[in-house]
């Protein structure tokens, strides 16, 4: 009747996803995004949540209930809903990354993630001091990041610090080689 009457788009889309995902399902998505709008992330979360366990197929559910608990930073909660999202879609491409986020935030800290991403990031920038730096604060965050004391020893050869790269590289996880001697990781 109207279809640049934007209240009534809004409506028309309300009735879809009420008809494809259920009436309940719908509810809770709307309200989830009301109150992530009001910026109530947990009660959000929680909204979200019970849109996608009413509705398995309710992709944009679990998107959300995922993107909410990674900005309430909660990665364990986040990567089932990410990977349910993935299952439902496997073309997106930013639900694969949020994916791999949640699950590599999940496995060494957000904290050790994070300090390791600015690593990387500042270490292909040419700040090498800067990236050390945070190579060893992924350590001190978690001293079982593997990937960070490998390059906190790459780092060390490529500036010739030979005992430095030696006790870096000195972890099962980033050794090949003899698992006799006992070490951080």
């Amino acid at each position: 009747i109207a279809p640049e009457n934007e209240r009534y788009a809004a409506l028309l889309e309300q009735a879809a996803r009420a008809e494809r995902y259920g009436v309940e399902a719908s509810r809770a998505y709307e309200q989830g995004l009301e109150q992530y709008e009001a910026g109530a992330r947990e009660e959000a979360f929680l909204s979200f949540r019970r849109a996608a366990e009413t509705s398995p197929e309710f992709r944009d559910a679990f998107v959300w209930a995922g993107r909410t608990s990674l900005e309430l930073r909660d990665p364990q909660s986040a990567v089932p809903y990410w990977q349910r999202a993935v299952d439902l879609d496997p073309s997106d491409r930013a639900a694969q990354q949020s994916l791999t986020l949640a699950r590599n935030q999940s496995a060494f800290g957000i904290e050790a993630f994070e300090a390791y991403q600015r690593g990387v990031a500042q270490y292909t920038a040419g700040e090498v001091a800067a990236a050390r730096s945070a190579f060893g604060a992924a350590t001190r965050s978690n001293p079982r990041y593997a990937d960070a004391w490998g390059w906190l020893g790459r780092i060390a050869l490529e500036a010739g610090e030979f005992a430095a790269a030696a006790s870096a590289y000195d972890c099962p996880s980033c050794r090949r080689t003899s698992r006799s001697r006992t070490s951080r990781c």
